[in-house]
């Protein structure tokens, strides 16, 4: 038996067979050896399905699930904790269409073994566009305290970039379906709450931006659920920071502005050039 804790890479994935591959060969190419892909298809109407398929009938590491219908990005996650092994000591997220670095998981799992008072870790992102060039980087505020001040100015932690410990996720609970936009923030301040959270100093991930995620088709509706979020954290005791009720005040002023001019000035503050 490994004396290496078991890993459940935890991926959803919906109409993802463009991306998908890239993906799974990231997660199947790591450096650390004790884990498994759990990848739950989210009710995909292109390949993704045949490919998973493919994937799991090569590797027993593989482990694909599909769901009746589409059952939307949040139950999808959960899905995919539920359907991991009931030995794994640790949750890495990821993506369909982003790409792990070599040791990411080798790297995540020192930090845990090493602060066991942690609940999860994240690390700093390199930004690659649709055709997989890399385009910038964005680099988070790595110690516990450093996160705990900035939380509810804005997210300081890349979901796909996460490990989290089983067990701080069973206490804490898994992502709130009451969120389909955001459910990670919502879930990183929970978890803030109660345990140190922290983030590597390198680059664990490479994040895909692209036309269809998200954060570019419901913008204005991912804003509004971040606001209602700080709203809820601002003067939560480990959090308070006076400059961040300053901003959220003028956060506000982005609901009014054009989408395009948004997500520009969202890009423009976080994305730092490549290199």
């Amino acid at each position: 038996m490994s004396r290496e804790p078991l890993v459940a890479v935890v991926m959803p994935a919906h109409d993802a067979e463009r991306y998908l591959e890239e993906a799974l060969d990231s997660v199947l190419a790591q450096t650390y050896s004790n884990l498994e892909l759990v990848v739950v298809d989210d009710g995909s109407s292109d390949s993704t399905w045949s490919i998973l398929e493919r994937y799991a009938s090569q590797d027993a590491r593989v482990r694909a699930f599909r769901n009746a219908h589409n059952s939307g990005i949040v139950e999808t996650r959960n899905r995919a904790f539920r359907e991991a092994s009931d030995d794994a000591a640790y949750f890495a997220v990821l993506d369909s269409d982003d790409v792990c670095m070599p040791e990411r998981i080798a790297r995540q799992v020192a930090f845990l073994e090493a602060h066991p008072d942690h609940a999860l870790v994240g690390g700093n992102t390199l930004i690659i566009d649709e055709g997989s060039r890399v385009v910038g980087q964005r680099v988070y505020p790595q110690s516990a305290e450093a996160i705990r001040k900035v939380i509810t100015r804005y997210n300081p932690i890349a979901q796909p970039t996460v490990m989290i410990r089983r067990s701080a996720l069973d206490e804490v609970g898994v992502y709130d379906v009451r969120y389909p936009r955001c459910q990670d923030y919502d879930l990183w301040l929970r978890m803030a709450a109660r345990f140190p959270i922290a983030n590597l100093p390198e680059m664990t991930l490479k994040y895909r931006i692209s036309g269809t995620q998200g954060k570019t088709t419901h913008l204005k509706e991912s804003l509004r659920y971040t606001i209602e979020l700080q709203r809820r954290w601002l003067f939560h005791r480990r959090f308070f920071q006076p400059e961040n009720v300053a901003y959220w005040v003028a956060e506000h002023g982005l609901l009014a502005l054009p989408d395009r001019l948004t997500l520009w000035l969202f890009k423009r503050v976080t994305y730092r050039p490549a290199g």
